[in-house]
């Protein structure tokens, strides 16, 4: 505890003695400001959706959420003190950190701490099977005719996305399952941002011409669909057409998916049942604090939902 900076806080030690009926939803900032443009962020992101699902479940089961953020310096010390402080009874992480040992210490003085979304190897956590995902994008655009299959990574600025990460790990098993070699000039890299997903497009497509289009991907999977519909637009500015000179696919299935030019295919994860089933798990936590609870790491599968961004399947003629 001495490591972590904490002061022990005896008064809210003793009301921590009677439950708040609250849990916190630990969203990351980065300067004091969220990671994107603020509103954007809490209005069109993944991070979004999660706590709109959470805000929906702990008021089903008759407890109240509590929305809180902070910097990647400071997220540990304010779990820590809203957890002390007797404000909630346990924490919900939709957030991934890149030092799994600070949460495990966490962890360790017994906060009721719930991974949401991201891979922990030695902590709870709630997430989807994004690798198995990933592979099965290559799989069916393979069988849609594509053969040059690229890939946008999502890498944060000082934090290393697990999920971005797996995706990218089961496209390399894809294309490796597939017998295809990998191609680092078909590769980019962003950071979860619609900007970053635009720059990538002109990154990899930069100098395209139909009469070389064999020289570039003829498919792009890209990590997420704020890249991908970043991608979607960079592509359009450079005449690339879409799914005729390649294809793309993302990640999350937004509703605003449906409304872009193509509409854009995208993996979709269940993440109203992952997130009642982390509630629940939470819940579960709190009533056994006292005892050491067995590891819990449940992993959901997912859907890949196709859309006009993606070319249409080979017509199999009957024989």
């Amino acid at each position: 505890m001495q490591e972590l900076g904490f002061v022990p806080n005896l008064a809210a030690r003793q009301l921590k003695k009677m439950p708040s009926n609250t849990v916190a939803c630990v969203i990351l900032t980065s300067s004091g400001r969220p990671l994107e443009h603020g509103r954007v962020m809490l209005q069109d992101t993944w991070q979004h959706s999660v706590l709109t699902a959470f805000a929906y479940i702990a008021d089903r089961h008759g407890f109240g959420m509590l929305q809180q953020s902070a910097s990647p310096e400071e997220v540990v010390e304010t779990i820590q003190r809203i957890y002390q402080e007797g404000r909630v009874d346990g924490i919900i992480l939709p957030t991934p950190i890149d030092d799994e040992d600070v949460l495990l210490r966490l962890h360790e003085q017994g906060i009721p701490l719930v991974i949401f979304g991201n891979i922990a190897s030695r902590l709870h956590y709630v997430t989807q099977d994004d690798r198995g995902a990933a592979r099965n994008v290559v799989r069916q655009l393979l069988a849609r005719g594509c053969r040059r299959l690229g890939f946008v990574r999502g890498v944060g600025e000082t934090l290393i996305y697990s999920a971005g990460r797996e995706r990218y790990l089961g496209y390399l098993e894809g294309l490796r399952e597939h017998g295809l070699a990998h191609q680092d000039r078909w590769t980019a890299t962003g950071n979860m941002s619609l900007v970053s997903g635009h720059r990538a497009a002109h990154d990899l497509f930069g100098d395209f011409s139909p009469q070389h289009a064999g020289d570039f991907p003829d498919a792009l999977i890209i990590a997420n669909d704020r890249m991908a519909i970043g991608a979607l637009r960079g592509l359009y500015e450079l005449g690339v057409r879409i799914p005729q000179d390649v294809s793309v696919v993302g990640f999350d299935n937004f509703e605003y998916d449906r409304y872009t030019i193509p509409t854009l295919s995208s993996v979709e994860g269940p993440t109203m049942e992952m997130a009642e089933f982390a509630f629940k798990t939470l819940l579960d936590l709190t009533i056994s604090k006292h005892t050491a609870p067995k590891l819990i790491q449940k992993v959901f599968g997912t859907e890949l939902i196709f859309r006009d961004s993606v070319r249409a399947a080979p017509v199999q003629w009957p024989e």
